[in-house]
């Protein structure tokens, strides 16, 4: 038997154990198995050699030492995933549990009192194999043992530690360990506590030249923390991926953020978002990264930047990128000029372009679409929250309707206003170039749109893996075409999204109808609606659906699903 994809939970080895036990009345009738029942055979289905990649112990088991034991000895198990242990005997049982065959090791909710976390040095020392370490959300009694035991995993490349509550000194330490380790090549530290002493050893440990790839997300930096990390580095690192998302570097911190970043002439990927960076910063910023020709994914998302932060970041950028996201921003139609000169110059190799909630309404779109009629290897295009509306709508869906070009991947514009004339247009997209996820929640498309959305999607290029079409108002007319022209006969959609659109009792119907006739091989997985969208015999309609089971969801809550 082999779970290299269905890990075993213990909850549902119960619910196996219980199956076994009607069915064979192995146990009392009516009874659910006990831990000890659960313990006993998930230790059987160990010792007997059973192919198991990946083990989760979420619960408590009876027989630890068994247990730990059946773990250790079982030849084929990579993976090994602990979480809400408490008790010190249980700990035990999970550092017995260690051996030199696992791979990774995820350690979740734990608390490591002093005797613990010496427990828990001694079983590192057994994971001679060891490459990756997930610690989150753990207490540490004492982090000199832990840090400690790290320093004896040789083989790591990989570790993660993720709101532990760690502070600059036990930062420190675990820097100092990590120094002993060849092979780290990726680091991360979220929602920790580093201050100036942790900074200033992160720096160190950065300096030594083998890390690729350190994320920092949420640690509360400032510019002058990021400042002391940058002290202890050689004017040239191998760092190939920077994640500095959620911090509190701030306009301030700009030209700090500026004089780091010189020390990454190889960096790749870059993540600024969410740090207010004004124009001044992101001028220096931009100067800095001109030296990096390896450039190739930039997010400065909700940075709070004005259209000169924007015009300043990427006026004079001559980087190849791969990926550009400023979500969030407020580049407006003045900021957007430049982004849409930097794709007639440099956007060649452009995939993916982020301007999500930035105030840029039809002018601003048709600026944009000069860039992006040259923008010849965009795939994911993400406008959603601008008001650009149904001149605005037309305008970038034909710039990017280009035949013969691969499939777009992602099209979102969600409340942009673009109505039943960008509907049409988007059909025009499918039918000409395709695309996999299209995103037009809340643009006031009628059944009329509905009618033209539905009628290209049976022309459709390629797959559509999800087509979103919440909070419109296709009537009833809109719904029952789109049923029979998309639910029922067609075998390129996966998903359709149908929150917030009223449904009558004659649209539940022929929802239900060609739900349960949908085409034999078609890949229609997924249709989901709002409860309180339905009329009640058209909710009834849907609940009594025995044979829609599975495909057609309804949900109760009015919520936005993101992607």
């Amino acid at each position: 038997m082999s779970c290299s994809e269905n890990e075993i939970h213990l909850d549902q080895l119960c619910n196996f154990i219980s199956f076994i036990a009607n069915s064979t009345r192995m146990f009392a009738p009516g009874k659910n198995p006990s831990p000890a029942s659960m313990t006993s055979v998930l230790i059987s289905i160990l010792s007997y050699g059973t192919e198991i990649e990946s083990l989760p112990l979420i619960e408590d088991p009876s027989s630890p030492s068994e247990l730990a034991r059946a773990i250790r000895q079982n030849d084929t198990l990579r993976r090994l995933s602990v979480s809400n242990y408490r008790a010190p005997c249980l700990i035990q049982m999970v550092t017995e549990s260690f051996s030199p065959r696992l791979e990774r090791l995820d350690l979740h909710k734990l608390e490591f009192m002093k005797i613990e976390s010496v427990a828990i040095e001694g079983g590192f020392e057994r994971c001679t194999g060891l490459r990756q370490l997930r610690i989150c959300q753990c207490v540490f009694g004492s982090i000199q043992e832990i840090a400690q035991g790290i320093g004896k995993l040789y083989t790591l490349e990989s570790v993660y530690l993720i709101n532990n509550d760690v502070r600059g000194e036990g930062v420190r330490l675990l820097m100092e360990a990590l120094n002993q380790l060849p092979n780290i090549n990726e680091l991360t530290i979220r929602k920790e506590r580093l201050s100036t002493s942790g900074s200033a050893a992160l720096g160190s440990f950065c300096g030594i030249g083998k890390l690729r790839a350190l994320n920092l997300c949420n640690d509360s930096l400032s510019g002058y923390d990021f400042a002391v990390i940058s002290a202890g580095l050689p004017s040239r690192c191998n760092l190939q991926t920077l994640n500095l998302r959620m911090n509190s570097i701030g306009s301030l911190g700009g030209s700090e953020l500026a004089d780091g970043i010189k020390h990454f002439p190889y960096l790749t990927t870059l993540n600024l978002s969410e740090n207010k960076i004004n124009s001044d910063a992101a001028a220096a910023i931009s100067k800095e990264l001109q030296s990096s020709r390896c450039l190739s994914s930039l997010d400065a998302s909700g940075c709070c930047m004005q259209v000169q932060g924007v015009a300043n970041l990427i006026e004079h950028m001559k980087l190849p990128l791969i990926s550009l996201k400023l979500a969030q921003n407020s580049a407006g139609n003045l900021g957007v000029k430049f982004v849409s000169d930097f794709l007639c110059d440099s956007g060649g190799k452009l995939t993916e372009l982020d301007l999500g909630d930035n105030c840029i309404d039809g002018a601003g779109a048709g600026v944009l679409v000069e860039g992006l009629a040259k923008a010849s290897s965009l795939i994911k295009l993400v406008l959603k929250g601008n008001p650009i509306g149904p001149a605005g709508g037309v305008a970038v869906l034909n710039s990017i309707a280009t035949p013969e070009t691969r499939n777009m991947e992602l099209v979102e514009l969600q409340g942009c206003g673009i109505g039943d004339r960008g509907a049409e247009a988007m059909g025009g997209l499918l039918t000409k170039r395709g695309c996999n996820s299209v995103g037009l929640m809340n643009n006031s498309i009628s059944g009329k749109g509905f009618e033209n959305l539905a009628s290209s999607v049976e022309k459709a290029v390629g797959r559509i893996h999800r087509l979103d079409l919440q909070d419109n108002e296709p009537g009833e007319h809109g719904l029952k075409f789109l049923a029979e022209r998309v639910l029922r006969t067609n075998k390129v959609v996966r998903e359709v999204y149908l929150d917030r659109c009223l449904v009558t009792d004659k649209a539940a119907s022929a929802l239900v109808d060609a739900v349960k006739g949908r085409a034999a091989g078609g890949e229609l997985k997924l249709v989901r609606i709002l409860e309180k969208s339905c009329s009640a015999e058209g909710l009834k309609t849907i609940q009594q659906s025995d044979e829609c089971n599975g495909v057609l969801m309804l949900v109760k809550d009015d919520y936005t699903q993101n992607f």
